[in-house]
């Protein structure tokens, strides 16, 4: 009768050590899939990084291009009025 006890406890902890260890490799399944899901996600924010890095960098470049036209833009004006000066005082100086 202690025998047969044992056996159904013996069968019983199996069961249950069987059931354990399909649920250890389900949950090691899911984390598997989390892992796989968190290093894609990585990747893809690791590339919006860098994009928004040479976004950065370009607006940067951008910016100063814009301040050095305008400072070149600013010299050519001075330039067109140096430049109609001197023809007019070269005209007014020498009539023809």
């Amino acid at each position: 009768d202690e025998l047969q006890k044992q056996h159904r406890e013996t069968n019983s902890l199996s069961q249950k050590c069987n059931e354990l260890e399909n649920k250890l490799a389900q949950s090691e399944q899911v984390v598997s899939d989390y892992r796989a899901r968190v290093d894609q996600q990585q990747k893809k924010l690791d590339t919006l990084l860098l994009v928004s890095q040479e976004l950065f960098v370009e607006r940067a470049r951008a910016k100063m291009l814009d301040e050095h036209i305008a400072s070149l833009t600013r010299d050519k004006e001075r330039l067109q009025e140096h430049n109609t000066k001197l023809i007019e005082s070269l005209t007014s100086s020498h009539p023809d």
